[in-house]
């Protein structure tokens, strides 16, 4: 673990950071799923939890990146909501996260993040400026050769 903490006259911010494997790996399509259980919208796990029930956040939010040069980081940013403090949302965040990793996700979490997907597949697949998009290697993103012949 490697934890550094800033002293700045500006609003507190909790950022946390874990490696995770490349986008080509087996478990890449499990950490989107998660992103969208943990923080998804505003009826995700820590969203509700942190924004809207106990009101001790104002925002929340969870990316992947920096993309395919550098290894990956799965990060969770949360700001936090006065007088809260970012350590009492850390400890609320692994709480979260160990009961999703001991109880699994619930039927309606597992619905909600079908139906994101589902739509997000249908935006990216009706703002296609091409008659049939060219597949893209896993890899960067970057356009397949066409196919020869």
């Amino acid at each position: 673990e490697r934890r550094v903490e800033l002293e700045w006259d500006a609003q507190p911010h909790l950022r946390i950071g874990w490696h995770v494997p490349p986008i080509t790996h087996a478990d890449a399509p499990a950490l989107a799923v998660l992103s969208a259980i943990l923080t998804g919208g505003r009826t995700s796990r820590l969203h509700r939890r942190l924004v809207t029930e106990e009101r001790n956040a104002v925002s929340v939010y969870s990316s992947m990146g920096p993309g395919t040069l550098y290894p990956r980081l799965f990060q969770l940013d949360v700001t936090p909501r006065s007088p809260t403090l970012p350590a009492d949302l850390e400890a609320i965040v692994y709480a979260e996260i160990e009961r999703l990793a001991t109880d699994g996700p619930t039927a309606l979490e597992v619905a909600r993040v079908q139906t994101q997907i589902a739509g997000f597949s249908r935006i990216s697949g009706s703002r296609s400026s091409s008659p049939s998009p060219r597949p893209c290697t896993a890899t960067g993103g970057r356009p397949s050769p066409p196919p020869s012949g």
